[in-house]
């Protein structure tokens, strides 16, 4: 991404180079520094949006070369018009840079290639997964921007349960999806530890309505409790 802030303090300003946006915080790399815990007004340049002017808090700085330090600001309040600006923007950002967006993990040849041909046919990006293993190098392939995993009851020798134990502690910002076999539609949550479970028909509706919940998630920043 190619954008620009102003931040501007009491006491000095400098114009920074933004690393990564949400509707919730900006990581910036620039210079001077700037500590953690000072206010700061931001003018904001970001791509195909209207120029934004935010305050905040630094919530984390960085010391890094003398020409470049690291830090995160916290939004103090955002308006809905700017969050709807972030939302369309981080939304433009993924849709740019994500291969893949989901994952088909299952046993069964089947189920990959008729979740892979509706996934593909509304226009999401797919690939898919015949084991465990495939599925870690699929994951690690993506570098992160893989946003959902839909999984057949079994994948290898494991159940699909048992993958998504391990993706909800290996891989926590992906939404897991149980694809199940037969329709048990009773209103019921989906079994820990998958977010949802799609059923048969794997109408187009809810295949997009899981899409969506996964887009939704990649909006929230991960810089609130990750490092600068």
């Amino acid at each position: 991404m190619h954008a620009k802030a102003v931040c501007s303090t009491h006491h000095a300003g400098g114009v920074y180079n933004i690393r990564d946006v949400s509707r919730d915080a900006v990581l910036l790399e620039g210079r001077p520094r700037v500590p953690a815990g000072t206010r700061v007004s931001l003018h904001m340049l970001l791509p195909g949006v209207d120029p934004m002017t935010l305050t905040g808090r630094v919530l984390r700085a960085s010391t890094g070369s003398f020409s470049s330090h690291k830090m995160v600001v916290r939004f103090s309040s955002v308006s809905a018009d700017d969050e709807d600006r972030f939302a369309d923007l981080v939304e433009r950002e993924w849709s740019r840079v994500c291969s893949p967006r989901s994952i088909v993990a299952s046993s069964s040849l089947s189920v990959r290639l008729e979740l892979m041909h509706r996934i593909s046919q509304l226009g999401g990006d797919v690939t898919r997964a015949s084991s465990p293993i495939e599925l870690i190098h699929r994951l690690e392939e993506a570098r992160g921007r893989c946003l959902v995993v839909f999984l057949g009851p079994t994948l290898g020798g494991c159940t699909g349960a048992e993958i998504a134990t391990f993706l909800a502690t290996a891989y926590p910002t992906v939404r897991r999806v149980l694809v199940t076999l037969t329709d048990h539609s009773d209103g019921s949550r989906p079994p820990d530890p998958f977010h949802a479970a799609l059923e048969p028909p794997w109408g187009e509706d809810a295949i997009q309505e899981e899409l969506r919940y996964a887009r939704q998630s990649a909006v929230r920043s991960p810089m609130v409790t990750g490092e600068a």
